[in-house]
């Protein structure tokens, strides 16, 4: 049964109305079953026991079968079935006639049996209703929990989902900040009637203007008024959209009122329906660029004024011929009427050898620059140019040349005469030379023949002056001391002569040795002192120790110290002072110095005292000569590879200073020394 019943009911599972009905008549034969009981229940209790005990008994049956009773849905028919079983069988059974008492207990029994049947009946009602009721609401509640849930995880699944892109919103907004923030181009929003909507920060710093200031106002208010026109006629097209987008070049006026170029590309953005609502724009500042380009626009023009300028015909070209530009002395030098006509040439075309334009890239490449040789006009006539050629670069995958051209016809007939001039100069400098050499030598021969008959001359001056020939009156000793310092002077100057010769001629002998310079200073000091306290000349000598040994000519040596010693105490008047040092120099060389306190040499003079025949003048007559003292002097101190120079003003005396290396040049070296 109990299969058979899963087995109805899962057939009529299905359908709803088909179960109730087979769920009312199996009840209906449930209640018929029970009736039957309970009526030989009780019949068999009325007849077998006395009223006193049947009566609770069946009162107790009554309710148990009430309270577990499978119908709850007929109480009145359990009522009814009840009261009849009780009156019926011992009225239609029972022979013996039953009392009063008997009835009313009969009676009363029945009615607290059916008014008990009732209350538990519809106590049983209400609690299935209950049950069924707590079912249906466990069950809805189920329901409910279930669809709450499956929405619960819908809802999850979507809240994951909306977090999610509200995640990879987050990440591609901080992503395009960044990318703002570092990137070179600036996105803008802007209002369809021009006022900021969305200010990136790099505009507002590029601007000059906080955030606040530029979105209270319009783009038009920070544009260049000659700007202003051209942009806001291209946002009117995109609004009416004649155009999609639009880019220009322009210029925003900063707070501080300087003027920022920027590359501007401006599109729309549109609502669901197609509706523009504002304008997004990129923007970059291109004022570097602009400042570039302003730069060498201005490095063109003058370039190109320059070369416009400047005499020289300059011309650009490549390898293989072709004339890029040229500029108008070069289409001048060549004949031409214009540019344009010279453009339409090849550049071979100027040579008188067409090869030798290819011949001469070669030698470029190779280093050289510089080339003269014969062109050809347009007329066909050749003239002489020099062209100065450079490699530029590569120029769409050519070697580019520049030539700079000089028409040097008239400079190379100037040449070949300079050169013919040059010829006839060079065979007259010859002849000065050999009539300088016969003059040196003249001079050098006169100077020696005359020291022997001056030698004499000064003997008998000499002799006469010491009374060899007799007793001499004051007139005639006074003439024979005027000889005698004539005299003196004129072996001077034929000393200075011979001395000068032997240096113009070369041969002056240099023979340097190991010597003390300070043993040499005070030697000549020493001499020099006898002469100068003739004349009231006092001289001083100042030798430092330690002087190292230098290689010196000592002859040489000695008469650079006599020709400086000589001039201080010949141009120091009478009490002065002349004085001789020697000391080291820094460079670990000698530097000697001989100071006088006599008539000074003019600021402006002091260059030209070393030169021979120099000219200068003196106030003291001694002074007077043939100026080669210091001359030779100098010439004798670079023998030695030494210098000397002067210190002088007018009265206040002069200084010479001689500086003597420690040894002189190799090639004056003596050959024990340099081998």
């Amino acid at each position: 049964m109990t299969g058979e019943n899963n087995a109805v009911g899962t057939e009529e599972a299905g359908h709803p109305e088909r179960t109730a009905v087979s769920q009312r008549r199996w009840t209906s034969l449930q209640a018929l079953t029970v009736t039957g009981v309970l009526a030989g229940g009780i019949f068999i209790l009325d007849a077998r026991t006395p009223p006193f005990v049947d009566v609770p008994i069946l009162y107790v049956f009554v309710v148990l079968l009430s309270l577990f009773a499978p119908w709850h849905r007929t109480p009145l028919l359990i009522g009814a079935a009840t009261i009849a079983l009780t009156f019926l069988p011992p009225a239609l059974l029972w022979s013996a006639t039953a009392d009063w008492h008997t009835w009313t207990n009969r009676v009363i029994t029945a009615a607290a049996l059916g008014i008990t049947a009732l209350l538990v009946s519809a106590r049983q009602t209400a609690e299935a209703r209950v049950i069924r009721g707590r079912e249906e609401l466990e069950r809805r509640v189920e329901d409910r929990t279930a669809q709450l849930r499956a929405a619960n995880q819908a809802l999850e699944s979507e809240i994951a989902v909306r977090r999610t892109a509200e995640r990879s919103l987050q990440e591609s907004r901080e992503s395009l900040a960044r990318t703002e923030a570092f990137s070179l181009v600036m996105v803008t929003h802007v209002g369809l009637d021009g006022r900021w909507l969305k200010v990136p920060p790099r505009l507002s710093e590029l601007l000059g203007y906080s955030e606040s200031e530029l979105l209270a106002g319009t783009f038009m208010d920070v544009t260049h008024p000659d700007d202003v026109e051209a942009d806001w006629s291209r946002c009117q097209r995109l609004i009416r959209g004649e155009i999609n987008s639009f880019e220009l070049e322009k210029r925003y006026i900063r707070k501080d009122r300087a003027v920022v170029w920027v590359y501007l590309n401006c599109s729309g953005v549109y609502d669901a329906e197609g509706r523009l609502i504002h304008f997004l724009t990129y923007i970059q500042d291109i004022s570097d660029r602009k400042r570039a380009e302003d730069a060498l626009r201005v490095s063109q023009e003058q370039w190109r004024t320059v070369i416009e300028t400047v005499p020289i015909g300059i011309a650009i070209s490549t390898v293989d011929g072709r004339v890029l530009d040229l500029n108008t002395a070069a289409w001048t030098i060549l004949g031409y009427d214009s540019k344009e006509e010279f453009l339409g040439l090849a550049a071979a075309s100027h040579y008188v050898d067409p090869a030798d334009r290819r011949r001469r890239i070669e030698r470029l490449k190779a280093g050289h620059q510089v080339f003269e040789a014969q062109y050809k006009k347009k007329d066909g006539s050749l003239f002489w140019g020099r062209c100065t050629a450079a490699i530029l670069g590569e120029q769409d995958g050519e070697t580019v040349l520049i030539n700079a051209y000089e028409d040097i016809t008239e400079e190379r007939r100037s040449h070949d005469s300079i050169a013919r001039a040059k010829e006839e100069l060079q065979a007259a400098n010859l002849q000065l030379l050999e009539r300088d050499q016969v003059r040196t030598k003249f001079l050098s021969v006169v100077s020696h023949e005359l020291r022997t008959p001056m030698a004499a001359i000064k003997g008998f001056v000499d002799n006469m002056l010491d009374g060899v020939t007799g007793e001499l009156n004051d007139r005639q000793t006074d003439y024979l001391r005027r000889m005698q310092l004539s005299l003196e002077r004129l072996t001077r100057l034929i000393a200075q002569l011979l001395d000068w010769s032997r240096l113009e001629m070369g041969g002056a002998a240099f023979l340097p040795k190991a010597l003390s310079p300070a043993d040499l200073v005070r030697r000549v000091g020493d001499n020099a002192r006898s002469v100068a306290e003739s004349k009231g000349v006092r001289v001083v000598t100042k030798i430092a120790g330690g002087l190292p040994t230098i290689l010196a000519d000592p002859d040489k040596l000695e008469q650079i110290l006599w020709n400086l010693i000589g001039n201080a105490v010949k141009f120091t008047p009478t009490r002065g002072t002349v004085e001789i040092e020697c000391r080291g120099a820094p460079d670990g060389g000698v530097l000697v110095t001989v100071s006088d306190s006599g008539c000074g040499i003019a600021t402006q003079d002091i260059p030209r005292v070393f030169d021979q025949f120099s000219g200068v003048t003196s106030p003291m007559p001694a002074g007077r000569g043939a100026q080669l003292g210091l001359y030779i002097t100098k010439s004798l101190v670079l023998l030695h590879g030494g210098r000397i120079w002067a210190e002088s003003r007018l009265q206040e005396g002069s200084r010479f200073h001689v500086h003597l290396p420690v040894e002189p040049p190799d090639g004056k070296r003596p050959a024990a020394e340099s081998s």
